[in-house]
């Protein structure tokens, strides 16, 4: 729908809610974010190491700390991806293979009183 939209020239135009129910987003914007190869697709777990590399070299720099805070609970991420490994692949992709994964605690039950991280 978005690529008809886009090549009837309506590319501004918001795509209809039961395309995308999350928030309005225009048929543009839907490419960039969602087609395979959009220009703002960053985080995609079907990109090679190459291509991460060629879309992130730019973020990190070498001797400089960078925190990638990704969620293992993140509803938009399909269960078949394995989230450790594209965590991993975004790093070597943001600043080669200098960088190292902690992960957190798991996050105390709602209702169980205050957490202290050491």
């Amino acid at each position: 729908l978005a690529r008809r939209m886009v090549a009837e020239g309506s590319g501004q135009e918001l795509m209809p809610r039961a395309a995308h129910d999350c928030a309005p987003i225009t048929a543009d914007r839907f490419l960039a974010l969602f087609d395979i190869g959009g220009e703002d697709d960053f985080f995609s777990s079907d990109l090679s190491d190459a291509d991460l590399s060629d879309r992130l070299k730019a973020v990190g720099t070498p001797g400089r700390r960078l925190l990638i805070a990704y969620s293992d609970a993140d509803e938009y991420v399909p269960s078949t991806v394995d989230r450790r490994r594209l965590v991993n692949r975004l790093c070597v992709g943001m600043v080669g293979a200098c960088c190292s994964v902690q992960e957190a605690p798991p996050a105390a039950a709602p209702g169980s009183g205050p957490s202290t991280l050491s």
